[in-house]
């Protein structure tokens, strides 16, 4: 999944790229989908497997779209709700984030609900993380410029760097607003 493009680090820097940056642009966004233990673009239909909870609603990872919600009481057999009996949330927008069944429970039971979809937070993704994928693979690309060296120290081994555009903006901080908990 790449966050970023070319084009766009290239508006960041400034300057035009002639090698492949493709390297950087997907180093930059494994960081982000590490770091916030997420995926931002839905990609192929999968399953994924959670625990009921004993409620109507059951939480999800962020979803684009789900074709088919299962339930089993034994994690053998399995029986397919339905569509009439659950709904999506939050209603027109995306990404999904819960199932809701209208007139049953999610039953307290490990690895019983199996859902099909495609998992992602959208079909694009948010701006600001675009932002962070075209920062962090612009920063990946450039490396560390000897010339913004402030400080150095030999005995063990210290060093502090001239602030520059890429430390004006705290990644992290925005990354942390998509952080799964």
């Amino acid at each position: 999944m790449k966050y970023t493009t070319k084009e766009n680090i290239e508006k960041h820097l400034g300057e035009t790229i002639t090698e492949n940056i493709d390297l950087y642009i997907d180093s930059a966004c494994r960081y982000i989908d590490d770091y916030t233990q997420r995926e931002f673009q839905s990609g192929e239909e999968e399953i994924r497997y959670y625990d009921g909870n004993g409620k109507q609603e059951l939480i999800i990872d962020p979803a684009t779209e789900i074709s088919k919600v299962e339930y089993s009481l034994d994690a053998i057999n399995w029986a397919e709700i339905a569509d009439d009996r659950w709904e999506t949330a939050p209603y027109n927008k995306l990404p999904i984030r819960s199932i809701m069944l209208k007139w049953d429970v999610f039953y307290p039971i490990k690895r019983s609900v199996r859902i099909t979809g495609k998992f992602g937070w959208n079909e694009c993704p948010p701006k600001d993380i675009v932002f962070c994928a075209t920062v962090l693979a612009s920063i990946f690309y450039k490396g560390i410029n000897p010339n913004e060296i402030l400080n150095e120290k030999i005995g063990d081994y210290s060093v502090s760097y001239k602030d520059n555009d890429f430390k004006s903006v705290s990644i992290k901080n925005i990354l942390d607003i998509y952080k799964k908990i």
